[in-house]
């Protein structure tokens, strides 16, 4: 077997699906109960907190406006905002707009110079020189201040934002780590990350959650997966009770055998890699480089719903 069919055989057989949504502008999902709100972060009802905002389950920086919970006081929804949801702003920034991210403040703008080289910016930072002679690009993209462990801790508060209510009693360590304002202690691992070329579109987000079998001696219980532009995140959300020997899913080789099987690329084989956000101080200046060849012709075949066609419908049974 290839390695796609291998990753395809491995989920199959050790993993199902829970719950799964493929946002769309225009379509509006609330999830939680609206009348009787209680949070599941810090655990408050009113009228010892507030529900007055609009708590976006995935960041609104993603594109999200169609994802939102009940379940999200106003005062937690004010301490993750704040706090790593924005250093997972900076640490994505790059990436978004790259994939032409539609968020708060809509796309942020590529800006052209003179026409033998065209200066790009991202905001206020250089991004890119392009030589119209010879179609090179390459790109340096600068994320902005971020701890790395915050911006694993907002990957995790993601996942357990759209968790089913009855799975929460397994993540009551998790809500607490996520909380911490500061990030010197917790849970660290690493984080699956998938880039497919091309140009994909810029309004769809794929969000899956897949919980281990019984009897299957895979180590993590369960993963949160989201996709979005050329990118895709597998995070495991960590559950001490529920992991298989949890003090050592800290590698990659011990956290899966393989990626989740990733949606269908553009042009190009889709690439793999584990990222370690596991560093604890703020990190300036960090740049992700990517090299673009502008002469290469973009295949014509449309790229699937991801998680919604039929491979990921036989593969993963739904308990619903």
């Amino acid at each position: 077997m290839n390695p796609i069919d291998k990753a395809r055989f491995f989920y199959s057989q050790n993993y199902r699906k829970i719950a799964g949504w493929v946002l769309e502008p225009g379509k509006k999902i609330i999830l939680g109960d609206q009348e009787n709100q209680l949070c599941r972060f810090c655990g408050k009802r009113a009228p010892d907190t507030s529900f007055r905002l609009s708590a976006h389950a995935l960041p609104e920086s993603l594109g999200n406006k169609s994802l939102f919970s009940a379940y999200e006081c106003d005062e937690c929804n004010a301490l993750f905002g704040n706090g790593i949801e924005n250093d997972f702003g900076n640490w994505s920034k790059p990436m978004r707009t790259f994939a032409r991210i539609r968020g708060k403040n809509g796309i942020l703008p590529f800006r052209h110079g003179d026409s033998k080289a065209a200066p790009c910016q991202f905001e206020d930072d250089p991004l890119v020189a392009v030589d119209l002679h010879t179609r090179e690009i390459m790109l340096q993209l600068r994320r902005d201040a971020h701890a790395p462990l915050a911006v694993l801790k907002a990957f995790v508060k993601m996942g357990l934002s759209v968790l089913p209510d009855s799975e929460m009693p397994n993540f009551a360590q998790a809500v607490a780590w996520i909380r911490k304002r500061d990030h010197l202690d917790g849970f660290a691992f690493p984080v699956i990350h998938t880039f497919a070329p091309g140009l994909m579109p810029n309004d769809r987000i794929s969000v899956l959650l897949i919980r281990r079998k019984d009897g299957s001696s895979a180590a993590a219980y369960m993963f949160f997966i989201l996709a979005y532009g050329n990118e895709m995140f597998q995070v495991m959300l960590p559950s001490p009770g529920r992991d298989l020997a949890p003090n050592a899913i800290s590698s990659a080789e011990s956290l899966a055998p393989y990626p989740f099987p990733p949606p269908s690329a553009r042009f190009d084989a889709p690439r793999f890699q584990f990222l370690d956000l596991s560093g604890q101080q703020l990190v300036h200046g960090e740049t992700v480089s990517m090299p673009m060849d502008s002469d290469k012709k973009e295949k014509t075949f449309a790229r699937p719903a991801l998680f919604a066609g039929p491979a990921a419908q036989s593969a993963f049974a739904s308990d619903n």
